[in-house]
């Protein structure tokens, strides 16, 4: 009887951590507001991963960051945590930044929101910077990316939660939308 239970409650245990797994990105799906961030393509493939697009945004140079918060430079350091307060511009334009602290801004105004990421040698990362993609659709997703810098940069469209974290939800380039 105690090993059925034993063998019950361990299997419960794992359901339950693999349903909070993907919670988070669950809950900011859900309740995240859209933003839309300037990017530019930096590596198509990873040979451990597969085929991905990994994007760096305007937001992701501490250096900027630091110019735009008017703090002195080396104000943060490596493996710190920080927030990105963006404010969104006109309509369909991507947001700009217009603060960076170590603590999350309480009581942001409606057109503002605050992105949590971490300082990683002189960038920020926020967990955005991969989108992984079926093998099939990698030649025409980079063809399109490749083409559409030219004329304009992709924009990622972000859904962030109350808590600053970020889950990409569509990259826009040259008039087309891919879903993630």
């Amino acid at each position: 009887m105690i090993n059925k239970q034993r063998f019950w409650l361990a299997f419960l245990l794992q359901v339950i951590v693999l349903l909070c797994i993907p919670a988070q990105a669950v809950y900011t799906t859900l309740t995240g507001r859209t933003v839309r961030l300037q990017t530019v393509p930096v590596d198509p493939y990873n040979w451990l991963t597969g085929y991905s697009q990994t994007l760096s945004y305007d937001i992701s140079r501490v250096a900027a960051l630091e110019k735009v918060a008017g703090v002195k430079p080396g104000f943060v350091k490596n493996g710190s945590v920080v927030y990105v307060t963006l404010e969104s511009g006109k309509p369909g334009q991507s947001w700009k930044p217009i603060d960076m602290s170590l603590e999350k801004p309480i009581g942001l105004a409606e057109n503002k929101v605050a992105l949590r990421g971490v300082v990683d040698r002189g960038a920020v990362v926020y967990g955005l910077e991969t989108y992984y993609m079926p093998e099939a659709e990698k030649d025409q997703v980079n063809r399109t990316i490749i083409e559409a810098q030219r004329n304009k940069p992709a924009i990622v469209e972000v859904k962030i939660d109350r808590f600053g974290n970020g889950i990409p939800i569509a990259v826009e380039v040259g008039g087309q939308r891919l879903k993630f």
